[in-house]
């Protein structure tokens, strides 16, 4: 499987860029780099309130009452869920070098596709098919990232056999990590999705009795 990756560059400076080298980054400074402040969060906890039964025959009445009967909805206290967080590590900021310098106009339209790098990967095909969903079955490459650049989310536009299959989305995906890439639909492979049947019948009984 061969793997190109481009970047798209465009320039509003209102001035020409004529064989320049060129360095794309992934960091993003305007978001800034400040840790927001965490606000305060109160967590108010239910307590049932205290039950006082009237005396005498009532009180009897209710011990007895709650010893023959199964308790069903009485005032529980149920423990409270608390979300796990997952956290993922990935890099601050990758810088890739364009190594063949490159001519950018400023223009407020024109962007420029520029190659970044061409990698082979060993590809590991399989099938995927949903039959609830689509039953069309769709044919998939899952390969290893064993080079050094980190493939960035965007889109992608998929080419089997010299021919183009459909555009998709690809994920971030680190180096050392594993991508999942769709082909397209192969229409060698047919999967039939049969509904469960449901069946009704009446049933007369006669009952008779001397």
């Amino acid at each position: 499987m061969i793997l190109t990756y481009f970047g798209n560059v465009e320039q509003h400076t209102g001035e020409d860029w004529k064989n320049v080298e060129l360095s794309l980054s992934t960091a993003t400074p305007s978001s800034g780099g400040n840790l927001p402040k965490p606000g305060k969060t109160t967590v108010h906890l239910f307590r049932p309130p205290p039950i006082h039964p009237e005396t005498g025959r009532y009180m009897m009445a209710t011990k007895r009452a709650r010893k023959s009967a199964p308790c069903t909805g009485g005032r529980i206290i149920t423990p409270m869920n608390h979300a796990t967080t997952s956290a993922k590590k990935n890099a601050l900021s990758t810088t890739f070098t364009i190594s063949n310098p490159k001519s950018i106009p400023t223009s407020s339209t024109s962007t420029i596709k520029v190659t970044i790098t061409t990698q082979t990967f060993d590809a590991f095909l399989h099938f995927h098919c949903v039959p609830k969903k689509n039953a069309n079955v769709f044919l998939m490459a899952t390969i290893f990232n064993d080079s050094e650049y980190p493939f960035v989310y965007g889109p992608a536009t998929v080419y089997v056999n010299d021919s183009m299959s459909g555009k998709i989305y690809l994920k971030s995906t680190s180096s050392g990590e594993k991508l999942e890439c769709p082909l397209g639909v192969d229409k060698t492979v047919k999967v039939i999705y049969k509904p469960r049947d449901k069946f009704q019948s009446q049933v007369n009984v006669c009952i008779y009795t001397g």
